[in-house]
């Protein structure tokens, strides 16, 4: 059994018209669990995760409600977290384990623009500084223990943002298209606390097409239309090597859509 209290404070001020102040604080949960393939009951369960986050930004609509611009600092404390790790060397048991704590921090910036009639651009930025403060591992075939104090938090990347283009356009009285392209990127990321194990900068161009009126839909879509060679996810294990998905390649598809 697990319970938490979650609370919650926001606070805005309409600073203008067009221009919104906000604070927000707020008590992050994640309930604990039970790994599977476990027999040692005092191993099986692990427990709830808690974070707080502190929260300031603003929100802007300028060039009379034709552009968006909106921008966030934050930071943020990890206490207890959940994490992949040996549990048992004996019998080469894996699982989660409440073992980490952490911190970060970072900006966000999101902007959207109308460009032309039925033409919307978009552009978005992420920085994220990202530290364990107290995390000890270890070592699959020695059994020493690894200290991880100063290293990034996995899947973390410090940069990413995103590109995107939509447009909109009345083919006649009944039927319409819908063009959009984004690119999304994101610089190194590790999968295991250890940093050792990283995947490089990546971005992906995706796209799609509709043609649709009330009641019949035609789509097209790409993604990954540059063909970028990358892994979806990966986790280390115990600063001995580390398992990792390959992510899908350039992929078409389309589909028919009937409404009733």
């Amino acid at each position: 059994n697990f319970d938490a209290i979650s609370p919650k404070l926001n606070l805005a001020f309409q600073a203008s018209p067009t221009t919104l102040l906000y604070a927000n604080v707020a008590r992050g949960y994640r309930p604990g669990g039970v790994n599977p393939f476990i027999n040692d009951p005092e191993l099986a369960a692990f427990d709830p995760e808690f974070s707080w986050t502190y929260e300031i930004g603003t929100k802007n609509n300028l060039l009379d409600n034709r552009a968006k611009l909106n921008l966030t600092a934050f930071y943020g404390t990890y206490s207890d977290q959940q994490l992949f790790t040996i549990l048992d060397l004996t019998t080469f048991a894996f699982g989660q384990e409440n073992i980490g704590n952490s911190r970060n921090f970072g900006l966000e910036l999101e902007s959207e623009v109308l460009a032309a009639p039925g033409l919307r651009l978009t552009a978005n930025l992420g920085y994220l500084n990202t530290e364990f403060t107290d995390l000890t591992t270890r070592n699959f075939f020695t059994a020493e223990e690894i200290v991880n104090d100063g290293n990034q938090q996995v899947v973390s990347p410090q940069w990413n943002g995103s590109l995107g283009a939509n447009y909109k356009i009345d083919l006649s009285k009944t039927w319409k298209l819908n063009v959009s392209a984004d690119y999304q990127f994101y610089s190194e990321i590790f999968f295991d606390a250890q940093n050792q194990l990283s995947q490089p900068a990546v971005g992906l161009l995706n796209a799609r097409a509709v043609v649709g009126s009330n009641t019949l839909e035609f789509a097209v879509w790409g993604q990954n239309l540059n063909d970028q060679v990358y892994y979806s996810y990966g986790y280390g294990v115990g600063g001995s090597g580390g398992f990792a998905s390959y992510g899908l390649p350039r992929t078409y598809g389309g589909s028919v859509t009937v409404k009733f």
